[in-house]
């Protein structure tokens, strides 16, 4: 898995996801097309929501706690197909792994058992 993090100055502006397989560094990078893998486009999804989470509730005023908390948010993928959901104890539902992370815990959840 591929992210890239669009910074200005110290504000993540966008963060797209992508599959290893779906970069090709002939091309250049492309910032605009989706990811050909419905995971990846869900983990998009989600880090748009958690970079305005992380933004919204930085009590401190400093950006840097704001990109610091979304990259260890973000750090909580590593083992994307590995763990199962805490809710429903399963690693998949409907084909897909758990996507969804908590904001304070980091837990894996299914997007549908997330509530």
């Amino acid at each position: 898995m591929f992210v890239h993090i669009i910074l200005r100055a110290l504000t993540i502006e966008r963060v797209f996801v992508r599959g290893l397989d779906e970069e090709d560094g002939l091309d250049g990078l492309d910032l605009f097309s989706e990811s050909q893998y419905k995971v990846m486009r869900m983990i998009t999804s989600h880090a748009a929501a958690a970079t305005l989470h992380f933004y919204h509730t930085n009590t401190t005023n400093h950006p840097d706690a704001t990109i610091r908390l979304f990259l260890q948010w973000l750090r909580s993928y590593k083992q994307l197909f590995q763990e199962k959901c805490k809710r429903c104890g399963k690693l998949l539902r409907d084909g897909l792994p758990p996507t969804w992370r908590d904001y304070r815990t980091m837990a894996p959840f299914h997007f549908h058992c997330k509530d």
